[in-house]
């Protein structure tokens, strides 16, 4: 199946063949001469489509899908983000990456403030107005309050003790900076880079 054009690698290939890795970089292959072969479109895209169907890797079906027109860019680019390994964003190094990326787009502008940012109800007429707006919704029935629904609902001792059972055993990690030991959520919100006690 593999067409090998080792000789357009270092100069200008044909324009019908796509460069494949014989070893996909998702799965430790590198971009070495002799883990890449030329082959079409229709090669390419069964050629991903073999890989997927050997080892059943994500990354290979959104290949197999886009070469074969199956799906378009916007809709490879939404499923690579949802299945792709996002737990090194919640670490450390992670944090301060996204922080550094955030605050490089709002330098260039590429990340606007929110408008209603700082801004109150007795301050701004916007704000005054949907409220109420809102208010005459929920008078006529239109819109309907989220606690609405588990209001006035009691629920059984079995259910309380559980709820109880989980909050208290939450997983939780130390400030580096006061020293307390909260939850995740709290965390990220209040302690770390964002602690009272931090000098920075």
């Amino acid at each position: 199946m593999y067409r090998t054009k080792r000789k357009y690698f270092r100069g200008k290939k044909d324009k019908n063949l796509h460069a494949h890795h014989i070893v996909p970089l998702h799965a430790g292959g590198s971009n070495d001469p002799d883990n890449i072969v030329f082959l079409t479109v229709e090669e390419h895209a069964n050629a991903h489509k073999l890989l997927y169907e050997t080892y059943n890797r994500w990354q290979d079906k959104i290949a197999w899908q886009m070469l074969s027109g199956q799906i378009g860019k916007e809709e490879a680019i939404y499923i690579a983000q949802k299945n792709s390994d996002k737990s090194w964003m919640k670490t450390p190094e992670g944090l301060e990456l996204m922080k550094q990326a955030k605050q490089k787009a709002r330098e260039e502008g590429r990340y606007p403030e929110p408008w209603n940012k700082g801004l109150k109800k007795e301050n701004d007429n916007r704000l005054q107005k949907s409220s109420q707006v809102a208010k005459q919704y929920m008078a006529e029935g239109k819109l309907h309050c989220i606690g609405n629904s588990m209001r006035g609902k009691e629920f059984d001792n079995e259910h309380k003790n559980k709820l109880s059972y989980k909050a208290k055993n939450r997983e939780k990690v130390q400030c580096e900076h006061c020293k307390k030991m909260v939850i995740k959520q709290m965390y990220v919100r209040w302690h770390g880079e964002n602690c009272k006690q931090n000098e920075k």
